[in-house]
């Protein structure tokens, strides 16, 4: 699908800026979400550097980064830099193994490099 931005829908948080973009096959699809400048990202960072997860979810470790996996939502958010959030969600079947491999996908280290 096109690329969703949602600077204004951010300043009900507090402010950010946000880009998704959702990929389809058939019924499936995955939908990865970058939030950034918000003030959300300082809470999340607070508990994925304590280890702890987030929303009941589970804190495990995909290519070296620390990712939160929900399974009431099939999803995984990671930070970089401790400027922006990730999530990567599956719906419509999309099996744990191929929303992992989109996670993987995503270049984290290019990501960060752009933030600093």
């Amino acid at each position: 699908d096109n690329i969703e931005g949602a600077a204004a829908a951010m300043a009900m948080l507090g402010g950010g800026v946000s880009v998704s973009r959702r990929y389809r096959r058939g019924s499936a699809s995955v939908t990865i979400e970058i939030i950034t400048d918000s003030p959300i990202i300082a809470s999340v960072a607070t508990f994925m550097s304590g280890m702890l997860s987030l929303g009941g979810g589970e804190l495990v470790m995909i290519d070296g980064h620390k990712t939160n996996y929900r399974a009431d939502e099939h999803s995984y958010t990671t930070l970089v830099a401790d400027k922006a959030m990730i999530t990567v969600k599956g719906a419509g079947g999309v099996g744990n193994d191929d929303l992992r491999a989109y996670v993987k996908a995503i270049r984290f280290a290019a990501i960060e490099k752009l933030l600093n």
